[in-house]
């Protein structure tokens, strides 16, 4: 099979930029965990915004552990209340 991309035409005038995407190796289980970034790259929830400074200002990198049984538990207990309370969102209540 071979493969045929837009790229390859050479038409004057079409061009394609590369840019990072952001990937969540668990979906929606860790997304509100990372985070996410604005069309500028700076964080806005998340790791992203508390790291914004370390990650965009510096372009270091950190590593982060979590526990993904965990999240997977705390994921389903909040779908389900929301479910049975008919909710359009869902968190944990603040102390």
């Amino acid at each position: 099979m071979r493969l045929f991309f837009v790229n390859n035409l050479g038409v004057p005038g079409l061009d394609f930029q590369r840019e990072e995407r952001r990937v969540y190796p668990e979906g929606k289980i860790t997304a509100h965990v990372v985070g996410f970034t604005d069309v500028d790259g700076h964080g806005v929830a998340g790791v992203e915004a508390s790291f914004d400074d370390l990650l965009h200002g510096h372009k270091q990198s950190i590593a982060l552990s979590i526990d993904t049984r965990m999240q997977y538990i705390m994921h389903e207990e909040v779908s389900a209340a929301m479910a049975e309370f008919n909710a359009i969102g869902g968190g944990r209540a603040s102390a």
